[in-house]
């Protein structure tokens, strides 16, 4: 998963940051400063250089490897780190359905707003009159007001929006 060598000569202390992502490396050194300094437990997200090979309808698309990695500092009886256990999980899959449904929630607004802009622009279409006294007219009175309601009232979502009462 991580692209650690299997070998145990070439094993030394760190030696598993090879593995990290460069733009993740800062992020990982601060937490890991954080668990040696303050001897707190560390969880983090981090992407690996090894890329998550994940099949679409296209074959197999090289995306990134992400894994959940947890830390905590093994304690002697003086409060002093002897060993640090870690763990790491890949959440890759977990990682793409967060990107989807961003781009989804994304897709959806845009098409709201679009949907409300023309919405807006049909509405004025239909009552020019009514937006050009909205536009010049800044005092309302009682009598002004219902003159709008009779002359759109079928656009009351558009003139709610432009905080006109009735």
């Amino acid at each position: 998963m991580t692209g650690h060598s299997r070998v145990s000569s070439e094993h030394t202390p760190m030696s598993f940051l090879h593995c990290i992502a460069h733009q993740d490396r800062d992020l990982f050194n601060l937490e890991w400063q954080k668990l040696i300094v303050s001897k707190e437990e560390v969880t983090l997200e981090l992407r690996l250089k090894k890329p998550w090979i994940r099949e679409s309808n296209d074959g197999a698309v090289p995306d990134a490897r992400w894994v959940l990695f947890l830390a905590l500092a093994q304690l002697d009886d003086h409060g002093n780190i002897t060993k640090v256990l870690a763990c790491t999980t890949d959440i890759s899959g977990v990682k793409l359905a967060e990107h989807v449904q961003l781009l989804s929630r994304l897709q959806a607004e845009e098409a709201k707003r679009q949907q409300e802009s023309f919405i807006d622009m049909t509405s004025y279409a239909k009552c020019p009159l009514w937006a050009e006294s909205l536009l010049t007219d800044q005092t309302r009175d009682e009598k002004s007001s219902q003159c709008h309601h009779v002359m759109c009232g079928r656009n009351r979502k558009f003139c709610d929006r432009l905080s006109i009462s009735y």
